[in-house]
């Protein structure tokens, strides 16, 4: 048997074809040395394989993936971030901390710590990454963000 290692539905289909090939002339083969006529069989091939045919383009079509919207960086409004209540002084780290644990929306997190200094997609762009660097402690805090909910999925925050 032919075995073909893609997932697109041209390759089952093809893969199908030579399945129900094979399959045919194996029947032909035992039916001519039983005196049995092939014709049938053939048409049995065909049938199978418009059905299978029928099946396989009739598939869902794919969707299209939302564009995901990424926040603008510290660099670009420097105003905005010492408007906020980190940029003032007036929440301290452990509150930071619970807040995130809380999963509140991309929003809020940027109304309440900022804006990032860096944001990252991962590579299938399910998450942004929201780079946050305290200049006090020398380090670097990320807040994940899911990118189709636009809710905190994770953090690290010192």
């Amino acid at each position: 048997m032919v075995e073909i290692k893609t997932n697109s539905a041209l390759a089952k289909l093809e893969s199908l074809f030579y399945s129900f090939y094979e399959y045919s002339i194996y029947w032909e083969f035992n039916c001519l040395n039983y005196g049995i006529h092939s014709r049938y069989f053939h048409l049995m091939f065909l049938r199978k394989f418009l059905l299978g045919v029928l099946i396989f383009s009739c598939a869902p079509p794919k969707k299209m993936p939302r564009p995901v919207t990424m926040p603008p960086v510290r660099s670009s409004q420097p105003d905005f971030s010492s408007n906020t209540l980190l940029g003032q002084g007036l929440i301290t780290e452990y509150e930071v901390w619970e807040f995130l644990r809380e999963k509140p929306s991309e929003s809020i997190v940027l109304e309440t710590l900022g804006l990032p200094d860096s944001v990252w997609l991962d590579e299938k762009s399910s998450t942004k990454f929201l780079y946050y660097f305290i200049s006090e402690y020398q380090d670097y805090n990320i807040v994940e963000v899911d990118a189709d909910t636009d809710i905190v999925s994770g953090f690290e925050w010192d």
